[in-house]
């Protein structure tokens, strides 16, 4: 459920990667190893130990709960499997803030093949952002 505004926030920027870290003195964030295309190497299906999710955005103020999806899809971005969910996590737009940065951990994220994926933004029963992922086969 969400508690901002009466319009979910706008998600300026969505990026993968296999590690966010956050400084705490300079409240910046450094995103390692951004990621649209990832080689696993592995027997499938297989489950990595995590993959980052960083995101920027705006709106009105407010406590939103944002969900992460992650789903096979095709050329066309069209589902061929079922859409694996993480969270829910909590985004506060503030009022005095330009853009709200903050990154999350999806853990244990499960790929059933190699192909292409889209990680998913949702707020309530939209859809904020998509991003998509290349597995390549080995």
């Amino acid at each position: 459920m969400s508690f901002g505004g009466t319009t979910p926030p706008v998600i300026r920027h969505l990026l993968l990667c296999r590690h966010i870290g956050y400084d705490l003195d300079n409240r910046t964030y450094s995103l390692h190893d951004l990621l649209t295309a990832l080689d696993l190497g592995g027997q499938y299906p297989l489950v990595i130990d995590e993959l980052s999710v960083f995101i920027q955005a705006f709106g009105d103020p407010g406590q939103y709960d944002l969900w992460f999806g992650l789903v096979p899809v095709d050329e066309q971005g069209d589902d061929i499997g079922d859409e694996t969910m993480f969270g829910p996590w909590v985004l506060i737009v503030h009022a005095d803030v330009y853009i709200e940065s903050r990154g999350w951990k999806l853990l244990k994220p499960p790929f059933a093949a190699p192909g292409l994926y889209e990680v998913r933004v949702h707020c309530g029963p939209d859809i904020l952002a998509r991003e998509q992922l290349l597995l390549v086969e080995a």
